[in-house]
């Protein structure tokens, strides 16, 4: 029984753990909510989901996905495009439940332990780009 218990603590404390970590829009809702209610009805609903549409503000995509990671400038002929490049890390996250037991002259003693680890690991792949042509969202790639 001691052995459920140690495991589902150490669920329970990854499950914290992650939540903790976990910026959404509705944080950046709360940081600018006089923008936030300035928005169309939609486009707030979209927010709140973490979604993007055509035509949205750079505003609009910053709050529903947060600041890029990375920004870049394309140019092909007279256009100019900015384009906010996302990614995401990998985790790797670990689990270990042990057992051990002695039996001497002294008596017996048994024990758990379990162990939850997380990381990241060095692995980082692109997740989305969104290309802003005059201020707004002229296209989205999302990568599968």
């Amino acid at each position: 029984m001691k052995h459920r218990a140690i495991v589902f603590s150490g669920l329970v404390m990854l499950v914290i753990y992650f939540a903790g970590c976990a910026t959404g829009p509705s944080s950046r809702i709360k940081q600018d909510p006089e923008v936030f209610a300035s928005f169309p009805e939609e486009v707030q609903d979209n927010i709140r989901a973490g979604e993007i549409d055509i035509g949205y503000t750079k505003e609009m995509v910053e709050m529903a996905l947060g600041r890029p990671d990375r920004v870049v400038t394309r140019t092909s002929g007279d256009r100019e495009e900015r384009v906010w490049i996302y990614t995401r890390s990998l985790r790797a996250v670990g689990l270990s439940v042990g057992t051990g037991f002695v039996s001497g002259s002294s008596g017996r003693a048994t024990g758990v332990g379990a162990g939850v680890g997380t990381g990241r690991g060095g692995s980082v792949e692109e997740a989305m780009r969104v290309v802003f042509h005059e201020g707004e969202v002229s296209s989205i790639e999302k990568s599968e």
